[in-house]
Formats: structure tokens, sequence, C-alpha cells
């Protein structure tokens, strides 16, 4: 009997412990997210219909959604927003909640050109604290949040939720936080510039040890980068080559070595692309190209800089614009995140592919 009745106490705390509820800060490092007090229209639309052009497109909104201020957010409201946007559209009303937009092009999606942001979040800007912090809306039309709101934590020792350099930053407590990356979000690059010529951009990307890179660098997090797109994303990434190849890259600088040093510029406040660059230039040495790493960009002849990973249509397309462009992709960056234990629904909050987060999901262990 006794055995039966500890059974029954344990089952029934380890279910309230696994249960959502409600209240509780949660603390983020080293910043709020920005606009997440305010929705985009695409989800506060109940539909977004094309018409068989792509040019016309019929809305409907999800009806007595109240902003921060208690005003509706209506077909009104969404029309001057979406004209502010685009002021060569055509945008009539019809009820309260429809409404027509004509576009001067044909779109693949309404979002991509016009993705108005109203103030009707799950949560709404405190102003006038002492730190930034945000609260629970208790009228956010997709249910009150679990946690009463977000506050700004000074460091990422104390945060429930820190973001995290991918290199060389002070971990949280294991013992307290766990680590979570996102998929790639963006790719770092070196642009060699116009002028260079096709085979030095061929030579510096078979200098790269981006294996490496990867492995001792992040920790082996992130992904070497032979093209602009991850390969979840393009499908063909594959078909990009990411081995280095110092006899190959030695052949090709016979012909068109710089006659002196050339200077590798970074942004002076990203620490991790100085951290690449530096990783760049000892590469680049070992294949007789001698580059000097320089903060500031603009001023040098070659610089490193982060781009989004934007689709292209074809395998053909996306190697023209790193010719033509004489980019040489290097890694495929992830985003890295330390959560505190207890935090939950973070999976759900963030979905780990784009840099939006919903923390309505998110509910916090006591």
């Amino acid at each position: 009997m006794k055995r039966r009745a500890f059974l029954s106490i344990a089952l029934a705390t380890s279910v309230a412990s696994s249960r959502p509820r409600y209240g509780g800060m949660l603390r983020l490092h080293p910043a709020l997210p920005a606009a997440l007090d305010r929705e985009p229209l695409s989800r506060v639309a109940a539909g977004i219909i094309p018409d068989a052009d792509r040019r016309t497109w019929r809305i409907a909104l999800r009806p007595y959604i109240v902003q921060h201020d208690g005003s509706a957010l209506n077909a009104s409201v969404a029309a001057e927003a979406i004209k502010a946007l685009q002021p060569a559209w055509s945008v009539t009303q019809g009820n309260a909640w429809s409404l027509t937009v004509v576009a001067d092009r044909a779109l693949g999606s309404l979002s991509e050109a016009a993705d108005p942001l109203f103030a009707c979040g799950a949560f709404e800007r405190v102003e006038g604290a002492a730190k930034p912090t945000l609260r629970a809306f208790d009228l956010y039309w997709d249910r009150r949040p679990f946690i009463d709101g977000i506050e700004l934590a000074a460091t990422a020792q104390d945060a429930d939720v820190a973001e995290l350099a991918l290199a060389g930053a002070r971990r949280p407590r294991s013992d307290t936080h766990r680590l979570w990356t996102t998929s790639a979000m963006e790719t770092v690059v070196v642009h060699l510039g116009t002028a260079a010529p096709v085979a030095l951009r061929e030579a510096l990307s078979l200098a790269l040890d981006r294996q490496s890179i990867v492995k001792v660098l992040f920790g082996g997090r992130g992904e070497a980068a032979g093209g602009l797109v991850p390969q979840a994303e393009s499908g063909y990434a594959f078909l990009f080559p990411v081995q280095q190849d110092i006899v190959k890259a030695r052949s090709l600088l016979a012909g068109v070595r710089p006659a002196g040093p050339v200077t590798l510029g970074y942004p002076a406040n990203d620490a991790l692309l100085r951290q690449l660059a530096d990783r760049i230039a000892v590469n680049a040495r070992d294949a007789g190209l001698l580059l000097q790493v320089k903060p500031g960009m603009g001023q040098q002849q070659w610089n490193m800089q982060r781009q989004s990973n934007e689709p292209f249509v074809s395998f053909e397309a996306e190697r023209t614009a790193m010719e033509e462009g004489r980019l040489v992709p290097v890694v495929h960056v992830p985003r890295l995140f330390a959560i505190h234990s207890r935090v939950r629904g973070w999976e759900q909050a963030h979905d780990g592919r784009t840099l939006g987060i919903h923390p309505e999901s998110i509910w916090l262990d006591s």
C-alpha cells in the first residue's frame, strides 16, 4: 500500500512538472528581440489568397483583434499600413476585416514586398522601466502568454535564454543551462572585388581549410560553405567543393598572385569575423598568398562579410553570382543559445530555421 501511494505521488509530481503553468519573468541576454511586441500582417491574417496573375491578393483578417492601445486592428488600419509600404499599389477595403490588394507586379508571396507590423503582439513594452521590459498582453488574440513578461538580463550567467558567440564566449554553467543551436542563418564570405581575376577567387577558395574552421573555431557547429546557400535549403550545395587543395591553389596562384600583400578587412566590432579572417590569412599563406588582416570595411582590398541565405533558382545561377561578385563562401553560420533548465517550450517558441521567436509558447518551471 505504501509503495502504491509513493508511486502515485511520484507520477502526479512528474505530470505536474511537465504541464504548462502561468507566471514568472523570462530573462533574456544580450537584448530583447526586435519587434517582439509586433505582429506581421501574415500572422494576423486568417487568409491571404492570390488570383491567378499573382498581382491581385485578397486578405481576410482575423476579426476582433485588439491592439495594445485598445484600438481595433481592422481592414482600414491594414490598408493604410500596406499603402505606406507600397504607395504604388491599389488597396481597397471590403468589409471591416477584408481587403483587396493589387500589386504593380506578380509576387511569389504578398509578404515578400509588404508585411507591415502592428502593435498587437503577445507582449507590450513597459515604458519608463529601469531596463527594457515587456509584459504579457492579456487581450492577445491567440491566448495570453504563459509567462508574465520578459526582461533584459545583465549577463549571460543571469539569463534564462542567452545568445552566445560561436567562438570565444564564456559559457553559462552546464549544470543549469543546455546549449541549443539553430540551423544555418547566414553565410560568411570573402568579397574580393570585381577587379580580381576569377582564378584568384578559385585559388583562395581551394586554400581554405573549412573543415578545421568548423571543428576547431566553431566547436563542430556550422557547416563548411562551398556555395552561398546551405544544402538543406538549396539541395545542390554538395556540388560546390569544400575540400582544401593547397597544390591546386598554388598552381592557380602562379599566374595571378598579387605583387604584394593583400589587405583583408572585417567589421571592427565583429569578433567572429576577426577570428575567421586570421584563420583565412593562415590558410592563404600556406598556399603562397600573403594577407594582412585589418579592421574596417571598404578601405581594404578584400572584405569579410555576413549575408543572409537567399535562395537561387539553380546551381548555375548561384555559381555565376559567386564568380561575377568574386565571392568566396567560407562557412554557414548558425546561432547558439544557452537555455536554462527552468525554460520549457523553447522548441515550440523558436523553430531553429528563422530569426522569428514566439515566446507565448514558453513557460517557466518552478
